[in-house]
């Protein structure tokens, strides 16, 4: 009887540690998700930031350095290029820790 119950409790350990592993791993995964896209998003707003900078350069103020200078672990670029009377301006943003890129264009 002693070894039945043993090896029951083994079984059942066995079990809710399985149930446990695999749930983390969901977890973890989800956790790597959630930091991606949060990471992803600051990369938008340093491209927008670097657009943003440019077109008020342009529009309001030619002593305006571009692109801004920006404290949240994030870099920006911009670069314009003209194109049949078009002026292209391309901003991309991305971050430092994971290295995601976002990028944006707009002609004027």
């Amino acid at each position: 009887m002693k070894g039945q119950g043993v090896f029951i409790t083994l079984v059942i350990l066995m079990v809710v540690s399985s149930i446990a592993l695999i749930w983390s791993i969901v977890l973890i995964e989800r956790l790597h998700l959630i930091t991606q896209a949060s990471e992803a998003v600051k990369a938008l707003y340093a491209a927008d930031s670097a657009l943003d900078c440019k077109l008020y350069q342009v529009y309001i103020d030619a002593n305006e350095i571009c692109p801004p200078s920006l404290t949240n672990d994030t870099k920006s670029e911009i670069q314009e290029t003209s194109s049949n009377g078009e002026t292209i301006l391309q901003a991309t943003g991305w971050t430092t820790k994971t290295q995601i890129y976002r990028s944006l264009e707009t002609k004027f």
